[in-house]
Order: C-alpha cells, then sequence, then structure tokens
C-alpha cells in the first residue's frame, strides 16, 4: 500500500485533556468544534558561528552549529469558552456556585501565579481533502496530539459591539511527557485479526533525552469525538458489569456506558470479555449478557468502533 500524504483542508474539533504537573493524564477532558484557530510555531535556538577571521581579514575556518529545536509555542483562541477547558489551558481556579447536590462551574478566577498550574494535552482533527474513502464510516482525518502543553498565559481580551473570544497564548510543549500511546483509541489497526478495528498509538510517545518528541501527526480513519461540555474522565471509565462474583456458569449483564451528559448508549461497539470468548459486536441496545462458563476472574472491555474514545473496562468479575 502507499504511504499517506497530508491534505489539510481545516480543522473540525479539539479535545483537552487534563494532566499534571509531571504531564500524566488526569480525570477530565472536553472536546469542543468552537475553536477559532490553534496556531503551533516551533521555536529554535539559532545556530552559532564559530569561523575565526584571520588578521588579514579572511576566514581561517569555517563552522556553524546546527539551529535547535526547543519546543512548540501554541496560540489558541476560543469562540465558546468551556471554563474546565480554560482552567486546564491557563491554570485559572473555577469558581463554583452552591447547587446541590453537585456545584457548577459558573465563572474563572484570574491569578497572579495561575500559570504554573497551567498544564493540559490537545489533539486536533484536521479534514483530509481529495482521499478515497472505501468505507463511509471511516472518513479520513489528520490528527494531530499535543501531549503536554504548559505554561498558556491569558490574551488580551477587547470588549466591544464584536464577537469577545478567549485567548491563550505563550503556551509551549513540556517535556518529557509521559502521554504513552494515549488514554483514547486513536486510530485503526491496519493489518492482522484486528484490522479496522480502534487503538491508541502504535508506538509511545519518544521520551529520549535531547530529542524529546513534542506532537505527532498522522492520518487516521477514526473520526473525532462528538463534542461534549462535561468533564469526561479518560483515565479510568467504567464499563458496568453485573455480578461481579458467583458460581460458574455464571450469567452476567453488562450495561452500556452512555454519551457524556446524555442517556444514550455509546454505539457501535465490541465487548471483549476476556475469556477468549468471541468478541460481541453491538449496534443497539442497552445491555448485554454473558456467560462464564468456567471459572476464573476476568474483566471485560467495552471498545467504542465509530470514533475516538477510551476503551471502558470493568470490575474484575471472578466465577468460580
Amino acid at each position: 500500500m502507499a504511504d499517506k500524504t497530508f491534505k489539510m483542508a481545516g480543522g473540525t474539533v479539539m479535545r483537552v485533556t487534563a494532566v499534571d504537573a509531571c504531564g500524566v493524564p488526569q480525570n477530565c477532558s472536553i472536546v469542543s468544534r468552537c475553536v477559532a484557530t490553534v496556531q503551533i510555531t516551533p521555536q529554535y535556538v539559532d545556530p552559532q558561528d564559530l569561523s575565526p577571521v584571520n588578521m588579514d581579514g579572511s576566514l581561517c575556518w569555517v563552522f556553524q552549529t546546527p539551529p535547535q529545536l526547543k519546543w512548540e509555542q501554541y496560540t489558541i483562541t476560543l469562540n465558546a469558552v468551556n471554563l474546565r477547558a480554560w482552567a486546564m489551558l491557563t491554570g485559572a481556579a473555577l469558581y463554583f456556585n452552591e447547587a446541590s447536590p453537585t456545584p457548577e462551574a459558573v465563572g474563572v478566577s484570574t491569578s497572579r501565579n495561575q500559570v504554573i498550574n497551567a498544564n493540559a494535552g490537545i489533539e486536533l482533527w484536521k479534514r483530509q481533502a481529495n482521499e478515497p474513502c472505501v468505507d463511509p464510516t471511516q472518513t479520513p482525518y489528520v490528527y494531530w496530539v499535543g501531549p503536554w502543553i504548559t505554561q498558556g498565559k491569558i490574551g488580551e481580551q477587547t470588549v466591544g459591539n464584536s464577537v469577545v473570544t478567549g485567548v491563550i497564548e505563550g503556551a509551549r510543549s513540556g517535556v518529557p511527557s509521559p502521554w504513552g500511546v494515549g488514554p483514547y483509541n486513536v486510530e485503526r489497526f491496519a493489518a492482522g485479526v484486528n484490522a479496522g478495528n480502534p487503538r491508541p498509538l502504535l508506538t509511545a510517545i519518544g521520551t529520549t533525552q535531547g530529542d524529546e518528541e513534542l506532537s505527532r501527526e498522522l492520518v487516521t480513519t477514526l473520526p473525532p469525538p462528538a463534542p461534549y461540555d462535561v468533564c469526561l474522565d479518560p483515565t479510568s471509565p467504567v464499563f458496568s458489569v453485573t455480578p461481579t462474583s458467583g458460581a460458574s456458569p455464571l450469567l452476567v449483564t453488562g450495561t452500556f456506558p452512555l454519551y457524556p451528559g446524555t442517556s444514550t448508549p455509546i454505539l457501535p461497539a465490541r465487548i471483549d470479555w476476556g475469556d477468549a470468548t468471541a468478541v460481541d459486536v453491538v449496534t443497539s441496545g442497552t445491555t448485554k449478557t454473558h456467560t462464564y462458563a468456567t471459572p476464573g476472574t476476568r474483566v471485560a472491555t467495552f471498545t467504542p468502533t465509530a470514533y475516538s474514545s477510551p476503551n471502558y473496562v470493568s470490575a474484575s468479575i471472578t466465577a468460580s
């Protein structure tokens, strides 16, 4: 098969994931399409000229050090500001009301030292133009990930008789990033028994000292997630399976996870029950039953197949 070519025709959505001060993904992600622009600017150390000049003005010899890439710098302009995404990207503290039982984030506070708390990972999906589309459910995109964005500063805001945007500027890539292969499935297996099924990055984000990987870009046929404004935990999403113990043969029921902020099951999907039986492909309904015929302890994994998402994993299930 032929190598791919980037033919990028504008962006679609951006996913922002909280990471800690070491760049490790945490328990909140937001997906937004209300992004005006994301500007990515490589920052280099200029070459150093080490060519000595003789007393007659001629050059004795010539040498110049190569330019060195320090990091990428990011400017992000938001048409609509999700408060939790803003807090991740700028370090601003969330301001909550007194709603019960769960207070709502209704604002943010800007403080002098907040920039030290600005840590996030961002992902972008760009349209891939004029690419043959064999399967209409596998439209090609160009996927980009900046696994660790830090030191985001709040940009200038002008309030007048026009749209007021939110601007994050001066953010840069942090290294080394512990993103690894990532907490989400972002591409599909290209060969083997799992060909066409979702998976995370094939290889981890590089952490070699002095040559740390700042970002990665690739062609994928796994579409981006639909926008959501609620805080979704990408690190430990749960696939509810009950009961979790009993005598074999043990009949269990798996309840499908829901689209964030809705009562709609995430479908289509694949369920691997962890007992070497055939994977179930589910396209409708809200639950699926399975029988563990032999004793053992397993976990079941629910993998959405229509868009980028984490895998949803059950608690341990023990058939005695």
